[in-house]
This record gives structure tokens, C-alpha cells and sequence, in this order.
């Protein structure tokens, strides 16, 4: 699966309702959760926009800020 361009993933870990979420930004980052699948998903994407947000910092102020950024702090 795909959200803002970084690629992640979910699978099924051993325990009833447990979910690994891995994604991979150029630093690739793995966690586990207890719950549904929904639960995993937005841990994965909580993930993904804070390394944007990061990357966006790390580009310094001339860099433009993507339409989302502005949605997300409003």
C-alpha cells in the first residue's frame, strides 16, 4: 500500500489482534499494535506524516509547502 508516496505495509502477528505495520521511508521503521486493522493502518500513516513533516522541516523555509501541510495544522 502507498500513502503520500512512502510505501508500507501490514501483517498479522502471532497474537489474536495484533498487527506488524512496517514503512519504508529511506529508513525503513517496523512496529507492532494490539487492535484491528484500521488501528494499524493509521498507526502506519501517523508514521508516514510525521516523516514528512520532518522532511519538510529538515528542507528549510524557501522550500514550498506541499497542499497538505496547510489542511494537517489548520
Amino acid at each position: 500500500m502507498e500513502y503520500r508516496g512512502v510505501r508500507y505495509e501490514l501483517r498479522r502477528a502471532l497474537g489474536q489482534n495484533e498487527w506488524v505495520w512496517t514503512v519504508y521511508p529511506p529508513e525503513p521503521k517496523t512496529g507492532q499494535v494490539a487492535g484491528d486493522r484500521t488501528y494499524a493502518t493509521l498507526r502506519a500513516k501517523r508514521v508516514i506524516d510525521t516523516w514528512c513533516l520532518r522532511e519538510q522541516a529538515a528542507a528549510g523555509p524557501g522550500r514550498r509547502q506541499p497542499s497538505w501541510v496547510a489542511v494537517n495544522r489548520a
